[in-house]
């Protein structure tokens, strides 16, 4: 991450003894020489630091061209036309757009919103998957969510056909393949809603889960965000992007075959795309999803920690059917009883 010091201080010498200090701050600096060699150079998220520091770079750091290139070179599917011209229309432009994208979403379970979310008529995905640092795919899709079979259907959001593959520069003969994928693979799945002019990104970032299938050798890299599910709930759901990555015999590099989108209860089961579509637009008005600063493992920690819940979800399920079985045992074995009780009573 690019850093910036606010001051620069210099000591110098002369011969006769006497001292000269000299201090240079950003104030100091032409603003055509901080906007063209200094903040060009920033991240989003330093840029960000930046614009704090003072009114006069808080003005310069507003520049519409800065966080446009930042988003272009963030996320490299956003320089597609359609994607662009959607930009070009949120309140504060790219700046804007960065604002809901950059930060890692985080789950509230107590939305403070009880109005109902708008209809969200088309749903577009910016998505981008980059292998150490390296973009390996890149992708917008839209969806048209009105139909009633996308409704009452499975959600479920494909970026590949059957028939795609996607080459990648990952080694299939390593013993280490999981972990390579684990370690290098990062993936950004922007939602946008063009007439709410807002956006969100679903993705953790970084992978929380790999598994090789026993039989066909496949790798899927799992990403995912935990977020509230319906409205007065306090379930969560998971928001998961996989990748399945694999091999043809003969070959030494992986092939990306599958990329999607779905959402999963706390049961395991897939929502249909009228919910999802509920969750999602709560999630883009932060209203059942907060924002925050991303860091390394927060994905993978957090979910770890609905795993976790699912599993105490599970054995609280199975201790209630024990019970229940035992219950039921016990009634047959005592209509049973009384049953013989009656015949060999004279």
């Amino acid at each position: 991450m690019a850093s910036i010091s606010t001051s620069t201080t210099s000591t110098i010498s002369n011969k006769g003894g006497t001292t000269k200090t000299s201090t240079t701050t950003l104030d100091t600096l032409h603003s055509d020489l901080l906007q063209s060699h200094i903040l060009t150079r920033l991240d989003g998220l330093t840029l960000t630091y930046v614009s704090c520091l003072s009114s006069q770079l808080h003005e310069l750091c507003k520049e519409e061209s800065l966080w446009r290139d930042i988003c272009f070179s963030t996320w490299p599917s956003t320089n597609n036309p359609r994607v662009r011209q959607l930009i070009s229309t949120f309140p504060n432009g790219p700046r804007s757009f960065f604002s809901d994208s950059f930060p890692l979403l985080v789950l509230d379970l107590h939305p403070t919103a009880t109005h109902p979310p708008s209809s969200l008529e088309l749903m577009i995905s910016a998505v981008d998957i980059h292998y150490k640092d390296k973009l390996i795919f890149s992708k917008v899709q839209e969806t048209e969510t009105q139909s009633r079979w996308f409704c009452s259907s499975p959600f479920r959001v494909d970026l590949l056909d059957i028939k795609d593959v996607v080459p990648t520069p990952i080694r299939a003969t390593r013993e280490d393949t999981c972990q390579d994928i684990a370690d290098g693979l990062t993936l950004s799945w922007i939602v946008i809603d063009p007439m709410g002019r807002r956006a969100a990104n679903l993705s953790s970032s970084r992978v929380v889960s790999v598994h090789q299938h026993w039989l066909s050798g496949d790798i899927q890299a799992r990403f995912a965000t935990i977020l509230a599910g319906d409205r007065g709930s306090m379930e969560s759901v998971q928001c998961a992007m996989v990748v399945t990555c694999g091999a043809c015999e003969g070959v030494e590099k992986m092939q990306v075959r599958e990329i999607y989108l779905q959402v999963e209860d706390m049961e395991g089961m897939n929502l249909n795309g009228k919910k999802t579509l509920e969750i999602l637009q709560r999630v883009m008005k932060e209203e059942g999803g907060k924002r925050r600063k991303r860091r390394r493992d927060d994905g993978k920690q957090r979910y770890e920690e609905y795993l976790k819940l699912k599993t105490e979800r599970k054995e609280r399920r199975l201790r209630r059917e024990r019970r229940l079985d035992t219950m039921c045992i016990i009634f047959v074995l005592s209509i049973v009883a009384a049953f013989w009780v009656f015949l060999l009573c004279p």
